[in-house]
């Protein structure tokens, strides 16, 4: 659609600037091509993003107590937990690719250094494990739909959304966002979570 936001020059109204709103499927290639064009030596064994999912998830539980929750904040929360998660994720699936299936390892140093990176990254994840999996309990108690309901509104006063069918297609989006995410946390009876399934895993090959 016409952006009318950065018209400033009569050169901005003789060629009209636009903004396009990508789509779900678009935004998953260009994360991938991303990745792909990230040269191997670069792609080092890091774990940032479990302390911003600590911290972002912290922030929704106390936004879910609020009587009228900002839905700016909220959605920011939202994204900010959707790229941290898949950067925890995609973190711990190199890792232990990196264990099972014994990756080339050039030297004793590097030996030592993705055992030193595993040992820190699975004290991490045991440690924040916890107390995610609280908050998010706190969070469904006090009622994600809510918070959901909250951006849905906001979208439609911001004129991105329309029709019903399309606050319902986005609070879909959002909840199966939340239920990969607490799934990946949270043990169910007789399913354990992905997060313990990574530490059984580390733990077994580590040695």
């Amino acid at each position: 659609r016409p952006d009318t936001a950065h018209v400033r020059t009569v050169e901005d109204f003789i060629t009209p600037r636009h903004t396009f709103r990508i789509t779900n499927q678009g935004e998953a290639v260009e994360r991938a091509l991303a990745q792909v064009h990230i040269a191997p030596e670069e792609r080092e064994l890091q774990c940032r993003s479990l302390a911003d999912i600590r911290h972002v998830i912290q922030e929704l539980k106390q936004l879910s107590r609020e009587a009228q929750p900002d839905a700016g904040k909220v959605r920011r929360c939202l994204m900010v937990l959707r790229v941290s998660f898949e950067d925890l994720t995609a973190t711990a699936h190199v890792f232990i690719n990196k264990l099972e299936q014994r990756v080339q390892v050039h030297s004793p140093d590097d030996a030592s250094q993705l055992i030193d990176f595993g040992e820190r990254f699975i004290g991490e994840l045991v440690l924040a494990a916890d107390n995610i999996a609280a908050a998010v309990r706190d969070i469904d108690a006090a009622g994600f739909e809510r918070l959901l309901q909250s951006v849905a509104e906001r979208s439609t006063r911001d004129g991105m959304q329309t029709t019903p069918e399309d606050i319902a297609a986005v609070c879909g989006q959002w909840r199966a966002h939340w239920e990969s995410f607490c799934n990946w946390f949270i043990s169910k009876p007789g399913h354990p979570s992905d997060a313990e399934r990574v530490r059984r895993r580390a733990r077994a090959s580590i040695p």
